[in-house]
């Protein structure tokens, strides 16, 4: 087995990087090579911590202290997207409202937005289905939940497995409550994954003040590429606004940019519970803490348990010759 090491120094240099020898090079992390050959590796946490955010200052030597070239791959997914609708037909029936949308068959689809200018308080059941001639009908999601709340709390939004229908049905349950006007729907079109891994954060300070909590998140290192962000919660129903901030130093100000803002639930329709816990974050976070601002309103205080997190990988690869 061979050994190689990471070398990253945080030190002043008047020269170039690549002038310092092996031995001046203030940190030095080994990593095992199993074989030799094309080689890649996760970037350790240890090394993402202590690096220049776009690893600018890596090196890799192996046993003979030499120095290695290598790649630094970074895979980020393809955003989703959204287009309106071809056509959009409700139909209101006495215990439901049937919505039936064409689409671009092209296109890969992964959830709709629906749109209407309801401002009342609302709460529905959704079933989406998907069809390619309108006579054969497969169920995509159900019981999906629709509502706008008296806190500002609204999803329009239903998600589904990723696939090309040329319609999609929505039936919604108007059984409770009144039908509400549906006047539109976006198509959600699917983006691409990239592989994420867990992070170990924890929560390092709780402010409650009137109608907002605030959440102090340690990541446990700086520079990481934060996937997403997820809390846990006990709490059997509830919904609420969250937005994940990072502290950052402006004009020797201490201010908080916003990095993503959701609604999340956990609701009961029918007898079945759904639930949205998690954030998106999708950015490199220069710092190692983050800010959870939760909005309560008039309900009391969320009791956040814990919070997990996603951070995407960053690969190191490199050719490991025989010895």
């Amino acid at each position: 087995m061979k050994r190689c090491v990471v070398l990253g120094p945080i030190i002043f240099w008047t020269g170039a990087a690549s002038a310092l020898t092996p031995d001046q090079w203030q940190y030095r992390q080994s990593i095992d090579v199993p074989a030799t050959g094309l080689v890649r590796i996760n970037l350790p946490l240890e090394t993402s911590n202590i690096a220049r955010p776009d690893l600018s200052d890596l090196r890799i030597i192996d046993s003979n202290e030499k120095e290695i070239p290598f790649l630094i791959d970074q895979p980020v997914p393809r955003q989703e997207s959204s287009v309106l609708a071809k056509d959009f037909r409700p139909e209101i029936t006495s215990a439901e409202t049937r919505l039936l949308i064409t689409t671009d068959a092209d296109l890969t689809i992964a959830g709709i937005m629906l749109e209407t200018p309801a401002s009342a308080n609302f709460i529905k059941a959704a079933r989406v289905e998907g069809s390619n001639d309108q006579k054969d009908w497969r169920t995509l999601t159900s019981g999906a939940p629709l509502f706008r709340m008296g806190n500002g709390a609204t999803n329009l939004r239903v998600a589904f497995p990723e696939g090309r229908w040329q319609f999609l049905r929505v039936v919604v349950d108007d059984n409770r409550t009144p039908p509400i006007p549906w006047t539109n729907a976006r198509l959600i079109v699917a983006g691409s994954r990239a592989p994420t891994e867990p992070v170990s954060v924890t929560i390092k300070s709780r402010d409650e003040n009137p109608g907002m909590t605030r959440l102090g998140i340690d990541l446990g290192a700086a520079n990481l590429r934060m996937a997403s962000i997820r809390i846990g919660t006990s709490e059997p129903v509830f919904t609420r606004t969250v937005k994940v901030a990072a502290p950052e130093l402006s004009a020797q100000n201490l201010q908080e940019e916003t990095l993503s803002s959701e609604v999340l639930y956990r609701v009961d329709l029918n007898g079945k519970v759904e639930a949205r816990l998690d954030l998106p974050i999708d950015k490199q976070i220069f710092g190692r803490e983050l800010v959870l601002l939760i909005d309560n309103g008039d309900s009391p205080p969320l009791l956040v348990s814990e919070v997990r997190a996603d951070r995407r990988i960053t690969r190191l690869i490199f050719f490991a010759a025989t010895p």
